[in-house]
């Protein structure tokens, strides 16, 4: 074994490492914001307001596209030191990556619009705008 395969499996196997804890992380995060949706969005009737909907919705989703992508990431860096075909987990990896950005983009506006809406309603009952 030379210093460049041996280097390249260390690399491996910490990516493999801080994918997996990512993975259970993010499992975590999951379970917690599902948690949450089911107890203040349906049991205390809150699915009314549309930016805490919209909220937990694209949290749960970008949660599960981020443990798809730690999965997928994992599983391509094990066929990468195989004999496999890397090409399918790389578009994988790829993709899920992109629609997890994509999500949280959009995530990131509506909590813009959220708290230009507090703002609005708290100069409002300030008596600052009429």
């Amino acid at each position: 074994m030379n210093s460049e395969t041996e280097s390249s499996s260390v690399q491996d196997t910490i990516l493999k490492t801080f994918c997996c804890v990512d993975f259970i992380a993010y499992t975590l995060t999951l379970g917690f914001a599902v948690h949450n949706s089911v107890r203040y969005l349906v049991m205390q009737g809150r699915w009314e307001n549309h930016f805490l909907t919209v909220f937990y919705t694209l949290t749960i989703m970008i949660c599960l596209t981020r443990i798809c992508f730690f999965y997928f990431e994992f599983m391509f860096l094990k066929t990468h030191q195989g004999s496999g075909d890397v090409t399918y987990w790389r578009k994988m990896v790829v993709t899920t990556s992109s629609a997890a950005f994509t999500m949280k983009a959009i995530l990131g506006v509506f909590q813009i619009n959220s708290m230009v809406e507090l703002v609005i309603e708290l100069r409002i009952s300030a008596g600052l705008i009429a």
